[in-house]
């Protein structure tokens, strides 16, 4: 690493301060013209407005002018945005410089988080990280390396890789290194506190990390590692660079991120904003469901559901969440829909069967469909079909029979409207008679389904068929039960599939049960998936997926598998501890997974007759902290403890999956925390609230590795437990 700052390096920023300086001047210009323009076709359609009448032209001439409108305000809106980057920009406008020889021909590219052109020049000054050429930086050290671009793939010799600080305006630090980041900057980079929100970690990026996220946009990835390996980043930088690359058929209003709370949308919320992206939906799973089944139903909040597992994971509930959410009743209802034999109505005119169960498997024999919706309109069309070519072609006979029941004298033109009459009933009826036929509704079909699979044995009458048809009829639904009426809806093409939605993330998908992971697959059909996974952050067996190879079972073996095998977020002492909790599940974990080498003291275990008074004397030494996390065992735990506390500490409760980061201080579940981090955390009581759980070494795990920096163990007693 080099202390001194070369002059070149200092001259260059100079150079890109001044092409800065210039694209905000021009953006600046813009922006009062844009303005003005936006003011006056506003201003002159609430002219128009006032004195237009109440006539269709008058109507289209004022939306032509409100659609004239938007587009104003739309440039000035987006002019507003490229001055926000442009100045973001200026207080660090790049952060590492590439050298490489191609053909002979040295270049040099300095790689930002925005790409930058001189007004003048036209030179690029800086390269957009997700650049094509911005990949030899992550991906090579030096000597031989390659990028793919539009005309194919370039082989260069990379030369030299050298970062930066740059920190408002002022070039802080220069360092040469082989890899992308050195350890010793990458151990300042980890070292530095957080805030109650996701970063952006360009400058850091590593080679597998990289490798995940330039992954092609229509692969299904799985994205696995333990905690603190990037898996959360990865992914939303992920999106960052498949918006940049695929601008024509890729829009923020085509992606999805999916997780099951609020808590983590806020955490989330400003990383797409910061890499100059339009933010992207948050879709917390239950509100869909809610949404998608209606207001009918009244179903029952996910982390109640959660908690149903927790408290009595040996209880009859239990044992019917695990067979629901099973692969083999889950593939059953697959095989249901995709082997369903349609009964379709025997349908005659007078001597002759037009339509009949025979005729229909003789004519779709050998033929298969996409979808159960698919198959049902085939058949009903076919129907339809064949009555309507039955009535062209005994058009005449038909016609008489009409004439002859008829007690007045008709004209051709009554006796035509009455024969299509009768040829439209006819084909109503083919619809009306296959839904009653084959019972298609969704609701009689789950109650089909459990009622053939499961049978009637033990606690049936409460969970099974007979319980989840008394939910049905009084309208309150369990959640398992919610997802599979919605799983069963959207096999049937009740409920429509959402084709517009090209690309979905799915935080922490190892808590996503293989029901919840194969509905999300048929209602987005249209969709590639990027899950990110840690299977030992599982911390039940019946919600949760706790092995790589089941994801497999709805995302099929074609579903890209990329490991991100080493730790950067918590400290060596911390890992160190959270590595021996994990060999209680998996004696060979240091085999395949590793922690970067970044030590900031150890971790301290407290046992004492009052848990919270001295809580309370930890918090009051974390001033210098940004963060903190106290993770209790249950939201009424959190609450109370947070009343409990000084309310000069500033701590808030989150116990509610709709909650929202905003102190620096939360107490919260360690549902709720998973997925974040804080700069210190503190674990309160978390032996005595889980004793004999089988779980209780994940949890634990869990719980230690939302520390970055520092991590207190507080329990009750005098025992002898500790990790």
């Amino acid at each position: 690493m080099e202390k001194n700052i070369p002059e070149e390096e200092r001259e260059y920023l100079a150079e890109v301060e001044e092409s800065l300086d210039a694209r905000l001047a021009v953006l600046l210009d813009a922006r009062e013209t844009l303005r003005a323009e936006a003011l006056r076709a506003r201003r002159e359609m609430w002219e128009n407005a006032r004195h237009a009448a109440a006539d269709f032209d008058d109507a289209a001439i004022l939306a032509s002018e409100e659609a004239e409108v938007a587009v104003h305000e739309t440039s000035y809106l987006r002019c507003e945005e490229e001055i926000a980057r442009t100045e973001k920009m200026r207080r660090s406008p790049y952060f590492a410089r590439l050298d490489f020889e191609e053909d002979g021909d040295a270049r040099t590219v300095y790689i930002g988080r925005f790409g930058l052109r001189d007004e003048v020049t036209r030179r690029m000054r800086v390269v957009d990280w997700r650049a094509p050429v911005a990949s030899l930086f992550y991906e090579f050290d030096l000597g031989p390396g390659r990028f793919e671009t539009a005309a194919g793939r370039r082989e260069v010799l990379v030369t030299r890789k050298r970062q930066f600080e740059i920190r408002d305006g002022r070039l802080e630090l220069v360092y040469d290194g082989d890899s992308a980041m050195p350890d010793e900057i990458l151990g300042q980079v980890l070292s530095q506190n957080t805030e109650p929100r996701l970063r952006v970690i360009i400058g850091s990026i590593q080679k597998e990390q990289n490798a995940a996220i330039r992954a092609r946009a229509e692969e299904n990835c799985l994205i696995y590692g333990l905690a603190g390996s990037g898996k959360t980043s990865v992914g939303l930088h992920r999106l960052a660079y498949l918006l940049y690359h695929n601008r024509e058929t890729l829009r923020a209003e085509n992606i999805r991120i999916f997780s099951n709370s609020r808590v983590f949308a806020s955490y989330i919320a400003s990383v797409l904003p910061e890499l100059g992206e339009e933010p992207v939906e948050t879709v917390v799973f239950p509100e869909l469901l809610a949404e998608c089944l209606g207001s009918r139903f009244r179903v029952e909040p996910y982390y109640d559901h959660l908690w149903a597992v927790e408290r009595a994971p040996d209880s009859a509930r239990a044992r019917w969440i695990g067979k629901k959410y099973g692969w083999p009743f889950l593939s059953y209802c697959l095989d249901h829909f995709a082997r369903f034999q349609f009964r379709v109505p025997s349908i005659r005119y007078g001597g002759t069967e037009i339509v009949s169960q025979e005729i229909m498997e003789n004519a779709f024999a050998g033929r298969r469909f996409s979808t159960f919706g698919a198959r049902r309109e085939a058949i009903v069309r076919w129907a339809g079909e064949r009555i309507v070519a039955y009535f062209d072609d005994h058009r005449e006979e038909i016609s008489r029979d009409i004439e002859e029941k008829q007690t007045e004298t008709l004209s051709a033109q009554e006796i035509r409207v009455l024969w299509r009459k009768m040829r439209m009933e006819f084909v109503a009826l083919v619809g009306t008679e296959v839904t009653r036929l084959n019972r298609l509704d969704a609701e009689t079909q789950l109650l089909t389904l459990l009622e053939c699979f499961f049978g009637t044995g033990p606690d049936a009458e409460e969970f099974g068929a007979p319980g989840v048809r008394r939910s049905l009829e009084t309208g309150r639904l369990r959640f398992e039960d919610a997802v599979l009426l919605l799983l069963v809806r959207v096999l049937m093409g009740e409920t429509a599939a959402r084709s517009s939605v090209l690309h979905i993330v799915l935080d922490e998908a190892q808590d996503m049960s293989l029901a919840q992971l194969l509905l999300l697959r048929h209602l987005f059909p249209k969709s590639a998936f990027t899950l990110l996974a840690d299977v030992y952050q599982a911390v039940n067996g019946l919600t949760t997926v706790r092995d790589y190879a089941s994801f497999s079972l709805v995302f099929g073996d074609g579903l890209r598998q990329i490991p991100l095998a080493k730790c950067y977020r918590s400290s060596k002492e911390i890992n160190v501890l959270a590595f021996r909790l994990l060999e209680h599940e998996d004696p060979t974990i240091s085999d395949t997974y590793s922690f970067f080498d970044r030590s900031a003291g150890e971790p301290k275990f407290i046992q004492t007759d009052d848990p919270v008074r001295e809580t309370a004397k930890i918090l009051g030494t974390l001033g210098a902290y940004g963060s903190v996390g106290v993770i209790t065992a249950t939201p009424e735990e959190a609450g109370a403890l947070r009343d409990a506390l000084p309310v000069s500490l500033g701590a808030e409760a989150l116990t509610s999956p709709e909650d929202r980061i905003g102190g620096r201080i939360a107490v919260l579940p360690l549902l709720l925390a998973k997925g974040l981090e804080f700069d210190a955390a503190v674990l309160f009581c978390p032996f005595s609230a889980n004793r004999g759980d089988p779980n209780l070494y994940r949890k634990l795990y869990v719980g230690c590795t939302r520390a970055l920096h520092a991590l207190w163990i507080v329990e009750r007693g005098k025992g002898e437990d500790k990790p």
